[in-house]
C-alpha cells in the first residue's frame, strides 16, 4: 500500500478509505488515507490531521518506521501541491514531513526550494545548510546554496559552496558561471578570466559567460579583447542589443 500513488486525487482517496474499513488495524493504510485526506483540506485543518497521524505513528510497535512512512507519503504530497503552484500548501505538508522524519534529505532539499520560490531567503539558506550537514557532497543543495549566499552578499562563502558543487560536478558549466558570477562580486576580476573561458569551453553556444568576459574585459581597461568578445556575442545572435550596442561604443575608441 506504500505505493499509492496520492496526486490522482478522489480515486485514491477513496480506494484508501475502502481499504482502511476494510484493515481498520493496518497502520501504514490509516496513514496514508489521512495523508490522502489533505488534498482538498484548507490549510486551517491541516494541523488536526497531523496530530491524527501522530497519534498513529505513536502507537504503533516501531514509531520510527512509521514516521518515515508518514514522512515519504507526506514529502509525495507535497510534491503534488508544488505542481498545482500551491505552495503554501506544499511547504505546510513539507514541514509535517519533516517533523516525523527530520533528517530526511528530499523534503529539505524541496523544503529549501519552497522557501526560495517564495523569496524566503534566509530560510531557504537555513534548510539548504541542513541538507549539506547530512549530505555535504550533494551538488544541487550545494548549487543552490552557494546562489542564494552569493545573493544575500555572502560572496566568500558563496566561491567555496561553488568550488564544492564543481568538485562533485565537474562539467557542469553553470557551476562555473556561477562561480565566474561571483568572482565579479568579490572584484576577483582576473580571477574570473578563465573560470568564464572554461564555461565557454563547455558550452559554446551560451551567450551568457561571453557577455560577463567582454564586460570583465571592459572594466579592466582591456577594450580590444571586449570588443572582439562582444563581436563573438554577435557572431551567435546577430540581434543582440546589449551587444550592438557595445559595439558601437567601443569602435571610436579603438579607431579615434
Amino acid at each position: 500500500m506504500s505505493h499509492v500513488g496520492l496526486s490522482t486525487g478522489t480515486l485514491n482517496r477513496t480506494i484508501l478509505e475502502g481499504a482502511r474499513i476494510r484493515n481498520p488495524d493496518n497502520l501504514e493504510i490509516a496513514i496514508l488515507a489521512d495523508v490522502a485526506s489533505l488534498i482538498d483540506m484548507p490549510l486551517a485543518e491541516f494541523p488536526e490531521v497531523e496530530s491524527s497521524l501522530r497519534r498513529l505513528v505513536d502507537r504503533s510497535e516501531n514509531p520510527e518506521q512509521f514516521g518515515r512512512i508518514a514522512a515519504i507519503a507526506l514529502k509525495n504530497l507535497s510534491v503534488f501541491f508544488i505542481g498545482e503552484n500551491d505552495l503554501s500548501k506544499a511547504e505546510k505538508i513539507c514541514l509535517a514531513a519533516l517533523s516525523f522524519y527530520p533528517n530526511y534529505p528530499i523534503a529539505l532539499f524541496d523544503l529549501g526550494e519552497i522557501y526560495r520560490v517564495q523569496g524566503k531567503n534566509n530560510l531557504a539558506i537555513e534548510t539548504f545548510q541542513k541538507l549539506l550537514e547530512l549530505q555535504p557532497t550533494d551538488r544541487e543543495g550545494l548549487s543552490r546554496l552557494a546562489a542564494l549566499l552569493s545573493r544575500a552578499g555572502r560572496h566568500g562563502e558563496a566561491v567555496g559552496l561553488f568550488l564544492r558543487a564543481i568538485e562533485a560536478d565537474p562539467d557542469n558549466p553553470d557551476l562555473y558561471y556561477g562561480l565566474g558570477q561571483t568572482l565579479i562580486s568579490l572584484g576577483a576580476l582576473e580571477q574570473s578570466i578563465p573560470v568564464y573561458q572554461l564555461v565557454i569551453e563547455l558550452n559554446p553556444n551560451d551567450e551568457r559567460p561571453l557577455l560577463s568576459l567582454a564586460e570583465v574585459y571592459e572594466r579592466l581597461g582591456n577594450t580590444g579583447k571586449a570588443f572582439e568578445t562582444y563581436l563573438q556575442v554577435l557572431q551567435r545572435n546577430p540581434d543582440h542589443k546589449l551587444a550592438k550596442m557595445k559595439r558601437a561604443h567601443l569602435w571610436p575608441v579603438l579607431h579615434p
